[in-house]
């Protein structure tokens, strides 16, 4: 007689008509694909966020390519030339071309500059700065000098080479600062090297808010070294800027340079900047940017 056993729903134990028996497994399908579903639908809405997200960005770079290319109107970017004093004789021996912008929103100029770099038009409103401040140093003395601001890029750019091949080079000094980064010295050494065989001398800003400031002069040897704002600063009341200042004087003559002081605001701080020997200064005290009045004709 055969064996046989009722078939229990669901799996479980099955037992046929002269068949042993055996434990069917469970595979539960449904739960299975309800996972791969669920994960190609988080899936997806990673893309669409995604996809979301690039197309902001993409208008977030419109907004500011376009803020910034209304800075190339005529008179919407401004020179303005600061005084650069010979302590010794009282007398403006340079000026430092300042970029002012006449356009919303209304903030300050190196706000404008790093949008712009943000947006891939660093070098254009750099060299934009640079033509402008070229143009107004019309009324400037002949024996002044016109110092301008530039980034490694700009002076390894083919650019910035052929302005200054239109310039009397013996008046241009190129200050780079203590933000603007090197990748390749070896390169910027030698673009340096050519714009010195025109006269061109250089100038390394903002030294003491940083250490890249300290480096572009080991691999640079600037003519000039500008001490920041931030050591002029209280420099008549604190005995560690007034030590500081003194051992940068000794260094910048032990390389050949000339040390400017920034940022002079107070008599206090001219004459404390004076005693410790530095003989170059610039600052609000000495005398504010300001556009230059035409020269006269000769």
């Amino acid at each position: 007689m055969q064996q046989m056993t009722a078939h229990k729903g669901g799996g479980g134990t099955v037992i046929l008509p002269g068949i042993r028996s055996w434990t069917q497994p469970r595979r539960p399908l449904d739960v299975t694909f309800a996972r791969r579903i669920h994960a190609y639908e988080a899936r997806l809405a990673q893309l669409e966020s995604r996809a979301v997200a690039e197309e902001e960005d993409l208008q977030v770079i419109r907004s500011r390519s376009a803020r910034v290319q209304s800075a190339f109107l005529p008179h919407r970017l401004v020179p303005v030339f600061q005084p650069i004093v010979d302590l010794r004789t009282r007398t403006a021996t340079g000026c430092e071309a300042l970029a002012r912008f006449h356009l919303e929103p209304l903030r300050t100029p190196d706000h404008w500059f790093a949008e712009a770099e943000a947006a891939g038009l660093g070098l254009e409103l750099e060299m934009h700065a640079i033509r402008a401040a070229v143009v107004g140093r019309q009324g400037l003395c002949a024996d002044t000098y016109l110092s301008v601001n530039a980034s490694p890029q700009t002076l390894l750019s083919d650019d910035f080479s052929a302005l200054v091949a239109e310039l009397d080079g013996e008046t241009l000094v190129v200050e780079v600062t203590e933000h603007s980064a090197v990748e390749d010295y070896d390169a910027l050494r030698a673009a340096i090297d050519e714009l010195r065989r025109r006269g061109v001398r250089l100038a390394i800003d903002d030294l003491g808010t940083g250490f890249a400031s300290f480096m572009h002069i080991v691999k640079l040897l600037p003519e000039f070294i500008k001490l920041d704002i931030s050591l002029t600063r209280d420099i008549e009341s604190d005995p560690v800027k007034q030590a500081l200042t003194a051992a940068l004087v000794g260094f910048s003559a032990q390389i050949g340079s000339e040390l400017i002081a920034e940022g002079v605001e107070t008599a206090a701080q001219l004459r404390t900047l004076t005693d410790l020997g530095v003989e170059h200064a610039q600052g609000y005290y000495l005398g504010a940017p300001a556009p230059l009045p035409p020269r006269a004709p000769t």
